[in-house]
């Protein structure tokens, strides 16, 4: 049995210590006690570290570090009145990265398909779990369950 150690969760297990609080049940509250004053650091590194940095942040310009890339990720949506997944139109690359504003880290699927990106920012309560090819997300807030499906295992749980 792996670990339920996604790179959602591993975010989520980041900001807990850092800006919110791990409830038992799993789900993760933000803290109102965050330091401010981060600047945007532009990666000092390959080419491929600076086109992303600048990819994320043509669309959210308080990006200030990308943690995790995973270059293919589909997202489906879970339809509660037909009990059913339903594969989106999203599929993509996944930036997974820190913002120098509220709330303060994020989510970015990058869409291949068409201009429809999925940008989740993790400042509402948000229920992780993994079970592959899954890392399954609930938003409280707005009650919608999305299902990113990794091609391979260990990126699913990595």
């Amino acid at each position: 049995q792996r670990s339920n150690s996604s790179p959602m969760n591993r975010i989520c297990t980041t900001i807990g210590p850092v800006n919110s609080k791990r409830l038992p049940n799993g789900r993760i509250t933000p803290n109102e006690k965050h330091s401010k004053g981060h600047s945007n650091s532009i990666p000092r590194g390959n080419a491929e570290d600076y086109m992303n940095y600048k990819t994320v942040q043509r669309i959210d310009a308080t990006v200030n570090e990308i943690l995790k890339t995973v270059s293919s990720v589909s997202v489906y949506e879970y339809l509660e009145s037909s009990e059913a997944w339903e594969r989106t139109s999203i599929e993509g690359t996944l930036f997974i990265y820190k913002r120098s504003s509220s709330p303060f880290y994020a989510f970015l699927i990058l869409n291949r398909l068409s201009n429809e990106n999925l940008q989740m920012q993790l400042q509402q309560e948000v229920l992780v779990h993994t079970q592959y090819p899954f890392v399954l997300l609930r938003k409280t807030a707005t009650d919608k369950v999305y299902g990113l499906s990794f091609t391979d295992e260990t990126t699913c749980y990595e």
